[in-house]
């Protein structure tokens, strides 16, 4: 688990104990990023969890939370990996799609 700032925007990532997955590795490069490396049968696969901050949080915040993810992410791009995001992002339509 990850606690966040005053109990919110922390992040969990839930494996049973009855399992037979090993967790090899756990991270958090930051409160609102996750990063577990888990063992599945024979491979490694990646598990990654984060929470962008909100429009209300300043410009350089943002900036930063996607920085520090691409960092991490990087670092594992030879890996199976599952990525779940609350990106606080909308959506728009382009006109040229």
């Amino acid at each position: 688990m990850n606690a966040g700032d005053k109990g919110q925007g922390g992040l969990e990532i839930w494996i049973s104990i009855h399992s037979h997955h090993a967790i090899i590795q756990n991270l958090s490069p930051c409160p609102r990023i996750q990063i577990m490396v888990v063992r599945l049968c024979r491979m490694h696969m990646v598990l990654v969890n984060a929470y962008a901050p909100t429009s209300s949080h300043p410009t350089e915040e943002h900036a930063a939370f996607w920085d520090i993810l691409a960092e991490q992410l990087a670092k594992f791009a030879h890996h199976p990996l599952l990525l779940g995001i609350d990106a606080n992002i909308q959506l728009r339509e382009h006109k040229d799609c």
